[in-house]
């Protein structure tokens, strides 16, 4: 090689001009990906001239791939929804993809897309704003993660998303979780006795999915469905513990523990001090006349205290009146 050809070479290597295809494509990685810390997004901007130039020259093969590649490092510096969706269409046209940081090892992309669509589905039912909307949502997603099994997820971590992100199964078996959770809360308004089993079910598969927080949050919701107490007034038995049955202050005795035992009734309904069981029914009634009584008493007291404000307001003011004459008199003294 002249000098000459040395000297444009080492421009090219510098600027990047002139460069062909494949030497646009190997710079996003010498440039980006191999870089350290790497440069993802030069990458991708690298990618994309290389699926030009690709076009160009007639390669529409490495064009995709190219492209491909572009949506995938772009993905990875912004997880944004619309470059999910972008990588998802991208990747799909391509059967094979160099594994992310390497230039020699293929993956299958199959998978990946699959990963990512199962993250678009989660997404998508976390969106909705009714519960079964959201179960349905949150399956669809498990089920696309069952296609590729026990298999590691590539992506979900680098996506920096809540949840377990080493194998697609324990990721299916998480968004099921909340399947069934959302399926339970959905539930709730017809069938505690339902709920109780769809929130039984979610809370082992969190478990299995080693997310404590979750775990424990249903965990709790599921103790207060499975609670059953019968109302103080009504005497109706209501499953679900500050859902259908609430407690109230009051004052209790022993002498009431010893009636309700007496004729065998349900002893739970006062089993904390000073507090009865009465149903969600019978308790807004309680707090609905209540309010009414405090709004009336407020009327009341506002027609009474008006007058008397008033009155007030007006021996303020005539005395204020009386300290400014004194103050005008005092002035005109000392003048």
């Amino acid at each position: 090689m002249s000098i000459f050809d040395k000297i444009k070479q080492a421009a090219k290597d510098t600027t990047g001009l002139g460069l062909n295809a494949t030497e646009q494509y190997n710079r996003a990685y010498q440039k980006g990906v191999f870089l350290a810390p790497p440069n993802y997004k030069a990458a991708a901007e690298h990618f994309v001239k290389a699926s030009g130039k690709f076009t160009e020259e007639g390669n529409q093969a490495m064009a995709v791939r190219a492209n491909a590649n572009a949506a995938l490092y772009t993905l990875i510096v912004a997880p944004t929804p619309e470059a999910i969706d972008n990588a998802v269409k991208t990747m799909s046209q391509v059967q094979q993809l160099e594994r992310i940081g390497s230039q020699t090892e293929m993956v299958a992309t199959g998978p990946l897309v699959i990963e990512l669509r199962a993250v678009q589905l989660a997404a998508q039912a976390e969106a909705c704003s009714a519960h079964m909307e959201k179960a349905v949502g949150f399956k669809n997603a498990s089920q696309a993660l069952l296609k590729i099994g026990n298999a590691p997820l590539q992506l979900t971590d680098r996506l920096k998303l809540p949840g377990p992100f080493d194998k697609a199964l324990k990721r299916a078996v998480y968004y099921q979780a909340f399947s069934d959770y959302h399926a339970g809360c959905a539930k709730l308004a017809e069938s505690p006795q339902s709920a109780q089993d769809f929130f039984q079910s979610s809370t082992t598969r969190f478990k299995q999915a080693q997310v404590s927080d979750m775990e424990s949050k249903v965990g709790a919701l599921l103790q207060d469905v499975q609670f059953k107490r019968h109302c103080w007034m009504c005497g109706r038995e209501m499953q679900g513990r500050n859902i259908y049955f609430k407690y109230y202050p009051t004052s209790t005795a022993p002498y009431h523990n010893r009636v309700v035992e007496a004729l065998q009734q349900d002893a739970g309904m006062i089993d904390s001090p000073n507090e009865v069981t009465l149903c969600t029914v019978c308790g807004l009634a309680v707090e609905a006349q209540a309010d009414a009584y405090a709004v009336k008493r407020m009327n009341e007291l506002r027609e009474e205290l008006v007058p008397v404000i008033n009155g007030l307001r007006n021996d303020v003011n005539n005395l204020i009146e009386r300290v400014n004459e004194l103050a005008r008199m005092a002035h005109t003294h000392r003048g």
